[in-house]
């Protein structure tokens, strides 16, 4: 919300128009607007002329990974992380991405980075609590899960997570007092689409 000191930064960015904070920039810029392929060209100029930029990496990883080019995110990923451990896109993203290809102990190592950085960013406790899950510690997923939608009531997939947890941990009733909820959500979506 500081719109003064935040054009002053972005005029003395384009002063150079070929700075590779600017094209930085320009691909956060991008991305955030679903322009994945302007992103990476943008992205790629930016580790063209630094390589060693702050963030450079891990940006260009999650252009990566929106395209779809898991492997060179992860390689961008653990690029960033070899200058800088404690980048949290980084830890998430690398973490989610082997939790999708079921290396579940090193997932888990990158998403605990992850929540110690920002232990109240929910993507990262629903990732971590996933790992946990998938590796048979449901009891380790649950105060996370729990965490997470006391704070966010309409997270679905993390709700859905708990569901399967209380019922793993033999929690029946509170298994089913949550598919009720997913269920009532669902009906709620649905009553807010058009009718045809």
């Amino acid at each position: 919300g500081q719109l003064d000191k935040g054009q002053a930064i972005i005029d003395r960015l384009f002063r150079h128009e070929d700075s590779a904070e600017a094209h930085l920039l320009m691909a956060s810029i991008l991305l955030l607007a679903d322009d994945a392929q302007s992103a990476l060209k943008e992205a790629q100029r930016a580790l063209e002329l630094n390589p060693k930029l702050p963030g450079v990496q891990a940006l260009h990883g999650r252009v990566l990974m929106r395209l779809g080019d898991t492997e060179k995110a992860k390689a961008a990923f653990r690029n960033e992380l070899a200058s800088n451990a404690n980048d949290f896109d980084s830890n998430l993203f690398l973490g989610v991405l082997l939790r999708q290809d079921k290396q579940l102990d090193e997932a888990r190592s990158f998403l605990q980075r992850a929540v110690q950085l920002r232990p109240r960013e929910q993507y990262a406790r629903y990732h971590l609590a996933a790992v946990y899950t998938a590796a048979g510690k449901p009891s380790d997923a649950l105060p996370l899960l729990e965490g997470v939608l006391k704070e966010h009531v309409d997270f679905v997939e993390a709700r859905v997570l708990l569901a399967s947890v209380y019922y793993r941990l033999n929690r029946k009733e509170d298994g089913d007092r949550q598919k009720a909820l997913i269920q009532k959500s669902n009906a709620d979506q649905q009553a807010k689409q058009p009718q045809q």
